[in-house]
């Protein structure tokens, strides 16, 4: 079981163990939290060098061409 959100929701014991949260209450506070965030990450794109990471485009390309 991989340790991210969509994957721990489904195990709703360990999704407990591990955050001291259930899932709805979880839920509560990213829709709270989600408007400032966005903000955040929209200010974040905004300044500094441009990313070298290459995009999601760039990784289906190569994945086509590995899969083929």
């Amino acid at each position: 079981m991989g340790l991210n959100y969509h994957n721990l929701k489904k195990h709703r014991r360990n999704f407990l163990d591990i955050t001291g949260l259930k899932v709805k209450e979880f839920e509560k506070i990213v829709e709270k939290v989600r408007p400032e965030w966005e903000k955040i990450e929209k200010q974040k794109k905004c300044h500094g060098r441009k990313s070298q990471l290459p995009t999601l485009k760039a990784w289906e390309c190569k994945t086509q061409r590995v899969v083929k």
